[in-house]
């Protein structure tokens, strides 16, 4: 009897090693979680790893969101601090001009400015008559000051447009100051200057409620007395597209700050004028028709 109980107890014996130790079934390996079947140690190493890559990329894309608005920023202070005139914009193209077997000192006419010269598309089709944009967008009066003896002195202009960038209005006075040096510069180097006025600017603009539409008035104003008192030509570029409330008539609205391209083509009309009457007349200061004095606003 006690045989015939332990044959009974000897399957199940050898069922237990089995189970612990043998092959699992396929219902067992699908209950496996997939980090056991990786190697000991690798497991965390990979869930880390992993982590971290997606925390990089989502770092990455968060980090360019943010700072693609300060790029342009980013890249001009740069440049300011390497280049502070910014003479490299238009270094090779001033090398260009003077090689060319078209080139004659004494024949050009420069728009020298800044954001409101560089937006000045319309006078490519002044081209044929010698008159070249040497405007760079976002300077200011020192800047300009900077770069006048490569952008304007060394091409031996015959006669030089001086447009008062708007960033520095806030300073009239330096401003003002400024023009005039450049001007007599200009004067003394057998180059005719022409002060040009400031265009009016969109009302919904004029973050200042008003202060920037009265700087610029204010401005062209202290512009015109400057022309009578030295004999210097006024290119009107702001009467042309001003409203009835001073500020850029709506038909002339454009991107930003600048007139569109019906509002340039009235102030390429205006500077084809005062072009014509400095060609036509033989004094050393032409008398050519001043702007009007812009009405307080």
């Amino acid at each position: 009897m006690a045989e015939k109980e332990q044959d009974k107890k000897a399957p199940a014996a050898e069922e237990t090693p089995k189970q612990e130790g043998g092959e699992a079934t396929e219902g067992e390996k699908k209950k496996k979680p997939l980090l056991k079947a990786l190697p000991l140690g690798l497991s965390p190493v990979l869930l880390l790893v992993a982590l971290l890559a997606i925390g990089s990329v989502a770092l990455s894309a968060m980090a360019y969101m943010k700072m693609g608005g300060y790029q342009e920023r980013y890249n001009a202070a740069l440049l300011a601090a390497r280049d502070p005139g910014n003479l490299a914009h238009f270094k090779m193209a001033n090398l260009k001009l003077r090689d060319a077997g078209t080139y004659r000192p004494g024949t050009l006419t420069i728009v020298y400015g800044a954001d409101f010269g560089h937006h000045w598309e319309m006078l490519k089709v002044l081209w044929d008559d010698g008159v070249i944009n040497r405007s760079i967008p976002r300077q200011d009066i020192t800047q300009m000051i900077l770069r006048f003896e490569q952008d304007v002195l060394s091409l031996e202009p015959k006669t030089v447009i001086l447009m008062p960038p708007l960033r520095s209005a806030v300073r009239p006075g330096q401003l003002l100051v400024w023009t005039r040096v450049l001007a007599s510069t200009a004067e003394a180097m057998g180059i005719q200057p022409v002060l040009a006025q400031l265009p009016p600017i969109p009302a919904a603009l004029d973050k200042s409620e008003g202060g920037y539409r009265g700087k610029i008035t204010a401005l062209n104003r202290e512009l015109v007395c400057m022309g009578k008192e030295t004999g210097w030509p006024v290119l009107d570029l702001y009467s042309p597209l001003a409203g009835d409330d001073y500020y850029l008539n709506d038909e002339y609205c454009g991107e930003a700050l600048c007139p569109n391209g019906l509002g340039y083509r009235e102030l390429t009309g205006s500077l084809e004028a005062i072009l014509d009457s400095l060609s036509t007349s033989s004094a050393s200061r032409p008398p050519v028709r001043l702007a009007e004095t812009p009405a307080d606003p």
